[in-house]
């Protein structure tokens, strides 16, 4: 199961295990280094809502990543986002803003396959009660959709680009991951090696290519911890919530078997893993994506692999939607 905050008036999100999510969960995905440093509050002085301060952004590999930022709109009538490309993406890439708590009379929204000065014209703000808002900065390239704008072959779809939570190095992808100190029924060592032994299994998701690499908690993508009871709100066994790092709870008792025969700590770590790494829909040919209802196996099938392959493409620069912002500002007054 997997719950947050992401797109939720652009994308439906189902990624429940057993149910599906309460209606206004959401999702925020994306490390806040690739964006650089905004401003949480509104600067009178300068006018800027939320002001970027990195002077040029890192290449995007394999498409991009989508940002939440938190401010006070209270006394805001208009915005335009404002956005220099130094490097063109593919054709039909565009950067787009939207809000939860606020609402524009028109789009805002650039293009990012020409290099150049973007500039839209000032929409309306529409605030919502208390003033405190939400925006969700989304970039839209062809390829998330993958090839043809459909799900990758091998029967899986996933919610976002690649790389996901991965991490690309040398042209090759990682997933970095850490245990919590504190686990349910297992000494931090113990959890360790058992989350080691599904996610460096050659026949398991690392068959994709994918090199699987603990970490500390502050370098950690996904960060794993063994829990009496899972809290996505619905019935569970496990549940990934999504932000920086993704926090995956393991069920205790699930974990150990109580669930029944077929459920255990093999395809719970693994399912949960599909999840916050590779953001991974409830869906497949009788993987290990799709409900533990229906089907309970261990690892992730040919299927699953020849899915997964697909969705990372060839890591490295060439992404279809790879790109460089030097400047991205959404100014308001």
């Amino acid at each position: 199961m997997a719950e947050n905050a992401l797109l939720q008036t652009k994308i439906t999100r189902d990624i429940a295990r057993k149910a599906g999510l309460e209606p206004g969960a959401s999702i925020g995905a994306g490390p806040p280094d690739i964006w650089g440093s905004f401003t949480l509050h509104n600067d009178i002085a300068l006018g800027w809502v939320e002001r970027h301060s990195h002077n040029v952004l890192s290449y995007f590999p394999n498409d991009a990543r989508s940002m939440d930022r938190y401010a006070d709109w209270s006394e805001v009538v208009e915005a335009r986002l404002m956005a220099t490309v130094t490097k063109a993406a593919q054709p039909d890439t565009t950067l787009i803003i939207y809000g939860d708590n606020v609402a524009f009379s028109g789009d805002l929204s650039v293009p990012l396959d020409s290099v150049g000065l973007k500039l839209t014209d000032w929409e309306a703000v529409t605030v919502g009660p208390g003033g405190a808002a939400l925006t969700r900065w989304v970039v839209v390239a062809p390829s998330s959709e993958g090839p043809g704008g459909s799900d990758p072959a091998g029967g899986l779809s996933f919610y976002e680009p690649a790389p996901g939570n991965l991490t690309i190095e040398g042209g090759a992808f990682y997933g970095d991951w850490c245990v919590a100190q504190s686990n349910v029924g297992y000494s931090h060592a113990e959890a360790s090696d058992l989350i080691h032994s599904f996610l460096d299994d050659a026949a398991g998701w690392a068959a994709a290519g994918i090199t699987f690499r603990e970490v500390s908690e502050e370098n950690a993508r996904v960060r794993f911890q063994v829990v009496n009871e899972a809290t996505c709100g619905s019935p569970e066994l496990a549940c990934t919530h999504y932000g920086d790092p993704a926090y995956v709870e393991l069920e205790y008792g699930p974990m150990n078997g109580s669930e029944g025969p077929g459920i255990g700590a093999g395809n719970i770590i693994n399912h949960e893993a599909g999840h916050a790494f590779f953001y991974a829909k409830h869906a497949g040919n009788n993987g290990i994506m799709i409900d533990f209802d229906a089907n309970r196996p261990e690892k992730p099938n040919a299927s699953d692999i020849a899915s997964l392959e697909t969705w990372l493409g060839t890591p490295g620069e060439m992404g279809a939607g790879t790109f460089a912002v030097g400047l991205c500002q959404l100014q308001v007054r």
